[in-house]
């Protein structure tokens, strides 16, 4: 804190990346998860997993340029928008394209993965530099 009690743009950027974890992952025997937020390289990554649906799990990997207090903001938002724009949509790829049309993607890298635990099904999608073309990918993943 400053002398005026005021925080400093470092402290509230510090204090944004810590939010940006999750909660602890409830217990589920098919499930044991944790989360993490870090800045390094001038950018501000995270990953965040959820449950939009009593059998589905949502796991993202979130990549935002900037080590401010603006990226520390836009980062805070985009985790609460994923997780919205999840609950409404039937896939990962639908999810970052209603994602990608409501935020500016310039700067920012996201992998999104989302699974029914009961039907077996997943879909997965990647945006920015997570983006790795078909031809370089390695794993049998279905989008």
């Amino acid at each position: 804190m400053t002398a005026a009690g005021d925080a400093s743009d470092a402290e509230l950027v510090a204090h944004l990346r810590a939010s940006l974890s999750p909660q602890r992952f409830p217990v589920r025997r098919e499930a044991e998860l944790e989360g993490a937020a870090s800045d390094a390289n001038g950018a501000i990554s995270f990953y965040d997993h959820h449950w939009p649906a009593r059998s589905v799990l949502a796991i993202s990997a979130v990549r935002v340029a900037g080590g401010d207090i603006d990226a520390a903001l836009r980062a805070a938002g985009i985790k609460h928008l994923i997780r919205a724009v999840v609950a409404k949509t039937r896939t990962a790829r639908e999810a970052l394209e209603a994602l990608a049309g409501r935020v500016d993607t310039i700067g920012l890298d996201v992998g999104l993965l989302v699974l029914d635990v009961v039907s077996g099904t997943a879909s997965c999608a990647a945006s920015g530099k997570a983006a790795v073309p078909a031809d370089h990918a390695s794993g049998s993943a279905s989008t």
